[in-house]
């Protein structure tokens, strides 16, 4: 018996000497994380946005600070919520105001936001920022969205693009994974491409490719062959001209409105090559034979028409997004 009490004493003794070398305490359950909520918390928060990174439109990642106000609940003024960025990786938050209820963090981060580029170069984007708290559900913490108090600073901007403006607005979301529902915060800041100059950059030189290259129908007679140079050289301008408009770009499954607008311009310059062809084949085929002179001027005349209205139908069937 006195061997045994020893043999217990003797563990205890190394037990309490092993927790004081390294740091570890003796206990016989988890400590909480934090203290358990009596009832549901709801607590109303804004975001203002300072600063917004260069997008890269490769992987659709962004650097972005903002100020994130959360306010509590009079009833529960000693609220909390261990918040995170759900579509990015928050690197720093600093507490910078504390004023009763209302709590303010400047929070840096690198979030991510899925791109659509289906009407380049008149593409327009949604930057989201999603809050959640990664320790309670909506059982226990629930936002609420502060319209009034949310915003874009007017010096952000963002390289490419104009701020078109910003929506916030609180969820309640389930993952498949989890049983439980979370309420989720989102910040939604919105992108777009200025009209005029996407315009003016990507359009308007195509267009002016081909008007170049229609031109050439006046040209009868022995200036056929001018008429088809001009015709096979607008073309490879053209092409060279859509790769350098859509390198910036990611590899993508689908086209773009620049994609179909260019693809319309080739089909001018084709049927404009084809008939150019054709015209010179029949022009040295007609000698002093009347009717195969006839024909020919009726081609010329046909062509003179048709292809411009052909060309103009099916740029505005791309520009007016009916194709």
């Amino acid at each position: 018996m006195n061997k045994t009490k020893t043999i217990l004493c003797i563990a205890l003794l190394v037990s309490c000497v092993s927790s004081e070398i390294y740091g570890e305490e003796v206990s016989a359950a988890p400590v909480a994380s934090a203290k358990s909520r009596a009832r549901k918390e709801v607590i109303k928060a804004s975001i203002v946005v300072a600063h917004i990174g260069q997008v890269n439109l490769g992987t659709g990642l962004f650097n972005v600070e903002f100020f994130l106000s959360l306010t509590c609940p009079a009833d529960v003024p000693d609220c909390r919520t261990n918040f995170v960025l759900l579509n990015g990786t928050i690197s720093s938050k600093d507490k910078v105001d504390v004023e009763g209820l209302k709590t303010v963090y400047k929070v840096k981060a690198e979030a991510h936001a899925n791109l659509d580029f289906k009407d380049f170069p008149l593409d327009s984007h949604v930057l989201p920022l999603v809050i959640m708290d990664k320790e309670d559900g909506a059982d226990d913490v629930t936002f609420e969205a502060d319209t009034a108090n949310s915003s874009i600073d007017d010096k952000v901007a963002v390289s490419g693009y104009r701020v078109a403006g910003s929506h916030i607005f609180a969820v309640e979301e389930g993952f498949e994974s989890l049983r439980e529902k979370y309420s989720l915060l989102h910040f939604e800041i919105r992108i777009a491409k200025a009209t005029l100059t996407s315009v003016l950059k990507t359009y308007f030189p195509a267009a002016v490719i081909l008007f170049i290259a229609m031109i050439g129908l006046i040209l009868h007679g022995k200036n056929i062959n001018t008429r088809l140079s001009m015709g096979t050289g607008g073309l490879l301008a053209s092409v060279m001209f859509h790769v350098s408009s859509t390198s910036s770009l990611p590899s993508i499954s689908y086209l773009t409105r620049t994609d179909k607008f260019m693809i319309a311009i080739y089909s001018a310059l084709l049927m404009h090559i084809l008939v150019a062809v054709y015209t010179l084949a029949k022009e040295d085929e007609k000698g002093d034979d009347p009717v195969k002179i006839a024909q020919l001027k009726k081609i010329y005349k046909v062509t003179g028409f048709g292809l411009p209205i052909y060309a103009i139908t099916v740029l505005l069937l791309v520009v007016f997004h009916i194709v």
